[in-house]
Parts: C-alpha cells; structure tokens; sequence
C-alpha cells in the first residue's frame, strides 16, 4: 500500500492534470496546434496516476475499463511530446501528411484494447485480481494481444526512441545554433525535456530491476520504490512552475496577458532593449505604450525587409531566418507575425509568394508556365502553391485571371 502522503500528492497530480490538460485542449491563446498535443501528453501522464490510484485503492475490479481504456494515449503521448517539441522550436501549426505515420502505433494500441474488451469477465477479474495483489507489472494472466508487461515494454521503447529525437533537437538547435534565445521559451522547452526524461526514466525502472537485476521475488518494494521516486518528480514539477509563472501561465494554463501580450516586453528585455528607461518605476501604463512603440518599429522593420529583400523567393525561408536577419529572438518574431500581423509564419509567407506570382504572371505568361512561376515565386510544390492561392484569393489561379 502507498503511505496517505503519497496518495494524496498523486490525487493533486490527477487534478491538475485534468486542469491544464482541459485548459489547453479548449484555449484559443497561443499555437492551438502545440497546445493539443500537449495536452494529450498531460492527459496520457494524469490517466497514469488515475490507474496508480485505483490499483492500490484496490478499486481497479470495480471500474476494469481503466485498464485498457487509456492504453492509446499512452501510444500517441510519445509522438505528441516530439511533435509539439519539434513544432515549437520550427513554429509550426499543423501536422504535414507524413507526420501522421507517427501514430501508426495507436493502430496496435486500439487492437489490444479492443481485445480486451472480447474477453470474458472471469479472466478480466482474474488479471485485475493479480494486478492489485502484486502490484506487479509482471503478471502471468493475459490482458489482450499480447501480455500485460510486453505492452507496456513497447510503449516505453517508442517513448525512449522519441526522447531521443527530441534530445538530438536540444543539441541541434540550443546547444550549437542557438535557435531560441528567448530565455522563458529556452527554459520551458529545456525544463520540460528533462522533467519527461527523469519520469521515463522512473518509468523504466521496474524493467531494469526485474531483467537486469533480477529482483523477481520484491515486487511490492519495487512498486513503493517506483511511486516513490514518481512522488518526489510531480512535487518538484509542482515547485518549478510555481516558482516560474512565465512558464506556468505562458506555455501550461495559459493567461492572456503572459501568454500574448507579456512576452513581446519580456523578449524586448532580452534583446538589450531597455522598455522602462523613461518610465517610472510600477508605471504600467507607460511601460505598454513603450513596448507597443516598439513592437511597431519592429513590425514596419520587418515589412520593409519583406518587401525590399524577398527573402520568400526562397522556398527554404524559415522564421529561424528571419529571426537572424532582425537580431531578434525566433520567440519574439512569432509572436509579432501570430499576433500582432495576425497570421501564422506559411500562410504570411506564402501571401507574399502568391502576391508576387499575381505581378509576374502577366509579364511572362506567355514563356512560362503557372507552375513555373510558382517555383520561381518561391513554393515547393504544385501542390502547395494552388492550396495558397485558392485560400488567399477564392479561386485558383486560371479563374483569377480569367476574370
């Protein structure tokens, strides 16, 4: 059994759990996209500590769909954590068609929940009845197409494998090309690579033990010490985004006034850009009318550099780019492009490509092809130059100039 003050730190966890993860699944604030995926990775660690709970509580006979229901997001949560990792240091707002073969495993986690459902209630309680006594994760009765313990050993491998191309994105991007150098963004990501990498870790722990060392013979000391060290992990998660409300209110529960319109000041403070030095101290006023001057400037700046260099003729131009050709951090260039020029970075990049297609078209028509001053304009793919069009002016671009 779990000491009361270990079951109450996991019954605040299923909570908050349940808070933050409603909270980003239904906020329009920030990237939408990013704010999903994250949620299901919050809901997938919450469910864990619903499932904990009831295992020791000896309630898991009596609600034995928790089980299995919750196995497909434990399936999609690696995926979603690299996803919404790799979306935030690139900006992205949506899923590219092949980025959905990530969640070719909840096709095997569907199955074997499915299968479980076909058993018969003798065997269900029969699984459920060793569980609870054991508190083992090395049960001898079968809970679907596979044994309880090999599917729980494959989901921790995928969420190994995805840590991995998450941690080579820390190197790749923070460590040697200094991508984020917004120092709240940098911290967030950083922290919350490192707080999934501990939990894994954790998690992996009653694998190690059993095929490793061998401890087959003290399940229970192994369970006390697992959820143990699961105790200290959502306690220091806990103090941590106390501690760093930006973190807290600009990424988790989002606010408002952190999420949008704080991060422009915080970002400009970043940049050596001094937004109080003719404001009174506590002068809040001032101090936004300060900042607003300047997010202007930058915005006109970066208009300017639009129009007089065309950086999008280049089908490679990322924000990253841009964040480097206006000494800015890249947090601090989405910000003004989402909220401030009101559009995420391709749907305002690709307007720039589509207006400038519109001037040449014209001109060459007649020696060129739409699909050749697409390319020239700056886009990838036929493909992805109609979808721009139709969706910036209406129709497709021989209707266009047909009118």
């Amino acid at each position: 059994m779990l000491t009361p003050y270990i079951t109450y730190i996991f019954t605040i966890g299923c909570f908050f759990t349940l808070v933050f993860a409603t909270r980003l699944l239904y906020t329009k604030l920030g990237n939408t996209f990013l704010n999903k995926l994250l949620a299901i990775v919050i809901l997938a660690r919450g469910s864990q500590l619903v499932y904990i709970l009831l295992v020791n509580s000896g309630k898991l006979a009596t609600v034995p769909f928790v089980l299995k229901v919750f196995n497909p997001l434990y399936f999609a949560a690696p995926a979603c954590f690299y996803l919404y990792f790799k979306g935030f240091v690139k900006d992205e707002s949506r899923l590219r068609k092949w980025e959905w073969l990530h969640f070719l495993p909840l096709l095997f986690a569907i199955a074997d929940m499915l299968a479980w459902y076909f058993m018969d209630s003798h065997s269900q309680q029969m699984a459920i009845a060793e569980i609870t006594t054991r508190k083992s994760l090395f049960i001898s009765n079968s809970t679907g197409i596979v044994p309880f313990h090999i599917n729980l050993l494959l989901r921790t491998l995928l969420f190994i494998g995805y840590l991995f191309f998450s941690w080579r994105i820390v190197f790749q991007n923070f460590i040697f090309q200094k991508t984020i150098q917004n120092k709240t963004a940098r911290t967030w990501l950083l922290l919350l690579i490192k707080v999934v990498t501990i939990g894994q870790l954790i998690a992996t722990f009653p694998f190690v033990a059993k095929f490793i060392l061998g401890y087959y013979q003290f399940d229970e000391l192994l369970y006390q010490l697992y959820m143990s060290f699961f105790s200290v992990l959502i306690l220091t998660m806990s103090i941590l985004a106390i501690y760093n409300p930006k973190i807290l209110y600009g990424y988790i529960f989002l606010s408002k006034d952190i999420a949008v319109k704080n991060i422009a000041i915080d970002d400009t403070k970043q940049t050596g850009t001094d937004t109080n030095s003719s404001a009174p101290k506590g002068d809040t006023k001032l101090n936004t009318v300060v900042s607003e001057q300047l997010t202007e400037q930058y915005i006109q700046t970066i208009i300017a550099f639009m129009i007089s260099q065309k950086p999008y003729l280049n089908p490679e131009f990322s924000l990253m780019d841009l964040a480097q050709e206006m000494n800015l951090p890249m947090h601090h260039c989405s910000y003004l492009v989402n909220y401030e020029i009101g559009e995420n970075f391709r749907d305002w990049i690709n307007g720039y490509r589509i207006g400038h297609f519109i001037q040449e078209y014209p001109i060459n028509s007649n020696v060129k092809t739409i699909h050749a001053l697409s390319m020239e304009s700056g886009f990838k793919n036929k493909s992805t130059f109609y979808n721009s069009f139709k969706k910036v002016k209406g129709v497709s671009p021989v209707d266009y100039f047909r009118v």
